[in-house]
């Protein structure tokens, strides 16, 4: 899981990362215990990785990482996921910043899709600071390549 995370200081973010995971874990244990004969419980995650972005390019990078991850595991070339044009498990449907969009415009979600909760960035690297480097392209995969090669 890849997350991108607005927090006022390092004490806040642990905060609400650490409340994240415990409510996290709780709904992912209730969905298991009913499913199974014995309840599950117990820590879902083991541990975060966290790295704070300080310019508009480190901001660029993660953003498109994050958002394509999947054709960095080259997910988009299985079967059932060779028609999407984005991961229709991430944010990537509402982001606003995909290069064959526009800057502001968004997908249009399937009726059958269930998104995910997305808050609008208030800081300035993440609202626009980062577009100084370009918006993130569909086929743009992590790593500085694309998936045609360039």
């Amino acid at each position: 899981m890849h997350l991108i995370v607005e927090a006022a200081s390092g004490p806040a973010l642990t905060k609400g990362l650490r409340s994240f995971q415990i409510s996290a874990a709780m709904q992912i244990n209730g969905v298991l215990s009913a499913r199974r004969a014995t309840p599950s419980r117990g820590a879902v995650f083991e541990r975060y990785h966290a790295r704070s972005l300080a310019t508009p390019r480190q901001v660029r990078t993660c953003l498109a990482y994050v958002l394509n991850n999947w054709r960095h595991h080259d997910e988009h070339r299985k079967p059932a996921a060779a028609h999407w044009l984005v991961d229709k498990y991430s944010s990537a449907v509402a982001f606003d910043g995909w290069k064959e969009l526009g800057a502001g415009a968004r997908f249009t979600a399937p009726p059958d899709h269930a998104p995910l909760t997305v808050w609008p960035p208030r800081c300035w690297l993440l609202r626009v600071g980062w577009t100084r480097y370009g918006l993130v392209a569909i086929r743009e995969v992590p790593g500085g390549r694309t998936e045609h090669g360039g």
